[in-house]
């Protein structure tokens, strides 16, 4: 039986392995993170036509770019206003080419579909708040195109708070600039048949409740 060959994105070292199974780590750098490359903090490579265009692709089919208020008392008024994006498939080899291309992130079980064994499961890659802040500029969408210059300037009004304003009172002002985003960008999201679908619903079910009453 022959073994196949893996590569060690971190030190370049190619081996054969001596027992069946995906390594855990590189024999040689010891690194268990032997599937990406190492990135310098701050710093990624220039995307090719080809990486541009998939990740484009999977962002704007698959993929989803939005801004949401979560409950945190660290932070003045009590919420923190968080920038996110994440691409959902059940094909993982898909995520795992953004990943690979990202060179950062993290890939989640998304849904199990325990009910229904005919379904795949499904799987989601998050972007990280940094990969998200280099990658937006660099890409044009279509579908989403309106979610990510939001999120640009949602990631460029945090920047420039500092710390996430965790060590100063946000302004009034800003903090009302960035709700009106999550507000936005939620409408933006919950457009099409899937939204007039659930409007009409949510009003066929006040009125059973008022018929009922």
């Amino acid at each position: 039986m022959m073994l196949p060959r893996y590569h060690c994105k971190r030190c370049d070292h190619t081996w054969f392995p001596r027992k069946e199974g995906e390594p855990t780590i590189c024999p040689k750098c010891k690194s268990p993170y032997w599937r990406t490359r190492r990135k310098k903090k701050g710093k990624h490579e220039k995307l090719t036509d080809y990486q541009r265009g998939y990740i484009e692709s999977a962002i704007d089919f698959e993929g989803s770019l939005s801004i949401r208020k979560c409950k945190n008392n660290l932070f003045s008024h009590g919420y923190e206003i968080v920038p996110l994006g994440n691409i959902s498939n059940t094909n993982i080899d898909l995520l795992k080419k953004v990943k690979d291309i990202m060179g950062e992130g993290s890939i989640v079980l998304h849904q199990r579909h325990d009910e229904n064994k005919n379904w795949k499961p499904s799987y989601r890659y998050n972007f990280t708040r940094a990969g998200l802040r280099w990658l937006l500029p660099e890409i044009r969408l279509i579908e989403k195109e309106k979610q990510r210059l939001l999120v640009i300037r949602a990631l460029d009004i945090i920047k420039r708070g500092g710390k996430y304003y965790r060590s100063k009172k946000m302004p009034d002002e800003t903090y009302e600039k960035l709700c009106k985003m999550v507000d936005t960008i939620r409408t933006y999201n919950n457009r099409g048949l899937n939204a007039n679908w659930n409007k009409q619903r949510l009003k066929d079910l006040k009125e059973t409740n008022e018929h009922a009453r």
